[in-house]
């Protein structure tokens, strides 16, 4: 029944054998679907001459079924002849795991998307999500749902049923289930699913006196000066933190003449990747910013030499240098454990800084200032690798001011 191939040419009435991923399945016609039935019968065993033959003989014996009218719907003696241990009494659907199912159809996307998100969405954060369930079978999708509504936000537990519905509906191409329990149940779920950039408060950079306070307090720094030229370079250019992070010395153009954005660093995972819109810009190097790369960028050093390196070498970890650099960390309820006393907060406390804001309001402060210094939007979209729709949305309201004909 093997035909050279991992899939038998089955025709009308005949079950197929094929081989997924290593494991031997049988392929049931598709027309059965339509009475309820599952279009696979996983075996479980591995593609091996004795597996196989086992498998071919078991599918001439269900196609023959078929054609004289003896077919068992419920699949339990053919599943019992597999495996009787395993399938006894039990139908394909009890028998899927969800999480299963799942790391199943990671790795369908795996091609898919960027290797970042792969990690951290479809390796970590969902397959965390769905070991917390009550239960691993599809089919209680609505103690899922009710279970992820209670112990999540609205919009977290929005986002992992459209996952989990999105997992079933590629489960129904591969004719492992033959309904979505999950279909339509996410957009029932009134929860507001926030779009990075979309509230107005986020867009909030510094003023002049902080974006000045902030490049001292790290220049000056006993402890913390090592990373004055990162801090530095994130106001000149107005990049990512990451961008900045995975800079290498062939970014940048012999003369320091202009910067070549093509990369970002994810320290979350611990990977290089691609820009945020997945593509490279150049930026033209000023007299300040050459200035800046002249004083730390080795002449020797190899074109894979990163230009900012933690304090103890390697690749700066963002969330490490937010709370032990930038914000400051206190633990709680443990007198023992080790303060770090952030710049910003330092700055707090002088009414240097008015609030507190992250490093990645750096990025929206270089933005602002080049609007205010009247910049075509085009230029300011490239070099910010951004679009001049996004640019005047976000950016242009803030400085565009106006006394109101009203009275």
């Amino acid at each position: 029944m093997f035909a050279g191939s991992n899939m038998a040419r089955l025709s009308y009435g005949e079950v197929g054998v094929e081989v997924n991923r290593g494991k031997i399945r049988l392929r049931l016609p598709r027309y059965l679907m339509d009475k309820g039935v599952e279009r696979y019968i996983y075996t479980g065993m591995d593609d091996s001459r004795d597996n196989k033959f086992k498998a071919e003989t078991l599918a001439l014996s269900m196609t023959e079924d078929l054609r004289t009218g003896c077919f068992d719907l419920s699949l339990t003696r053919y599943k019992n002849a597999l495996n009787p241990r395993i399938f006894l009494n039990k139908n394909i659907s009890s028998a899927l795991d969800l999480r299963q199912l799942w790391t199943d159809y990671a790795l369908s996307r795996k091609r898919q998307v960027a290797g970042t998100t792969y990690k951290m969405e479809y390796e970590t954060k969902f397959p965390n999500h769905i070991k917390q369930l009550p239960t691993f079978h599809p089919e209680d999708a609505i103690a899922h749902r009710d279970y992820l509504i209670e112990n999540l936000s609205l919009g977290q537990a929005r986002r992992v049923i459209t996952q989990l519905s999105a997992c079933c509906d590629w489960a129904m191409e591969e004719g492992m289930i033959h309904r979505n329990p999950y279909k339509g149940m996410a957009e029932k779920i009134k929860a507001k699913i926030r779009i990075p950039g979309e509230e107005d408060s986020e867009i909030d950079p510094f003023s002049d006196a902080e974006r000045i306070g902030i490049e001292k307090a790290f220049e000056f720094h006993e402890e913390h000066n090592h990373f004055y030229p990162f801090i530095r370079f994130l106001n000149l250019t107005g990049c990512r933190p990451s961008e900045a992070i995975g800079l290498k010395k062939e970014d940048i153009l012999r003369g320091f003449t202009q910067i070549i954005f093509r990369r970002s660093y994810s320290t979350r995972v611990g990977i290089e990747k691609d820009t945020k819109n997945h593509g490279s810009r150049r930026f033209q190097v000023n007299q300040s910013l050459k200035e800046l790369l002249t004083d730390i960028v080795p002449l020797r050093a190899s074109d894979d030499y990163v230009i900012f390196k933690a304090k103890k070498g390697g690749y700066i970890r963002q969330n490490q240098f937010v709370q032990r650099v930038w914000k400051g960390y206190h633990p709680e309820g443990n007198p023992h454990g080790r303060h770090y006393i952030g710049i910003t907060e330092s700055l707090l406390s002088q009414g240097i800084m008015e609030r507190y804001r992250p490093p990645y309001n750096l990025r929206h402060t270089a933005i602002t200032r080049m609007v205010e210094e009247g910049v075509s939007l085009n230029h300011i979209a490239y070099a910010m690798g951004n679009s001049a729709a996004v640019i005047e949305k976000y950016y242009m309201g803030r400085i565009m001011k106006f006394t109101s004909p009203l009275d």
